[in-house]
């Protein structure tokens, strides 16, 4: 298990709550402290508390949570994209994974993603995607070339997966 300092920035892995296992979206937060080992204190950065006058703070498991990954490659535009490659693209404050449906050939500043909890598809300025990451075993490494998942049930899913991506 991997042991964060107080007040690093971390990411934490939200999982669709409709009961969908697919990779889902990351919300960036502050370590505050474990909790038991197994849990731990972490303030979100892009979500609220219900009367919107402070950041939302939640005790999550520690499994869900990973490091900042590596800032993405100086390349800029279409050229560090291809099409079907595993990316993470922000929107509405989070790092949603999902795959490159299309590249814009007009104007060479958008592409569009489909994302894979949901199938929707969002047009992304190049300055918001990163290459999709997964942290295994505390390494950063590429996720494997496959199609691009399904949505499927939690229960068909291990509770001990070590990997979050």
């Amino acid at each position: 298990m991997m042991s964060f300092r107080h007040k690093e920035t971390v990411e934490v892995c939200k999982k669709h709550e409709e009961g969908f296992a697919a990779d889902a979206y990351y919300l960036q937060a502050t370590y505050l402290a474990s909790i038991g080992g197994t849990r731990c204190l972490v303030q979100y950065q892009t979500r609220f508390e219900e009367d919107r006058t402070r950041l939302r703070t939640e005790m999550v498991m520690e499994e869900l949570v990973r490091p900042q990954p590596p800032p993405p490659p100086t390349v800029t535009g279409h050229s560090n994209y291809v099409v079907s490659q595993k990316v993470d693209a922000y929107e509405d404050g989070a790092w949603w994974v999902g795959r490159v449906s299309r590249i814009d050939g007009e104007d060479c500043l958008h592409c569009h993603v489909r994302l894979d909890i949901s199938g929707n598809e969002l047009k992304v300025p190049f300055y918001r995607l990163r290459h999709h990451l997964d942290w295994r075993n505390g390494h950063w490494v590429p996720p494997a070339p496959s199609r691009a998942p399904r949505p499927r049930s939690l229960s068909a899913t291990s509770s001990k997966n070590q990997l979050i991506s």
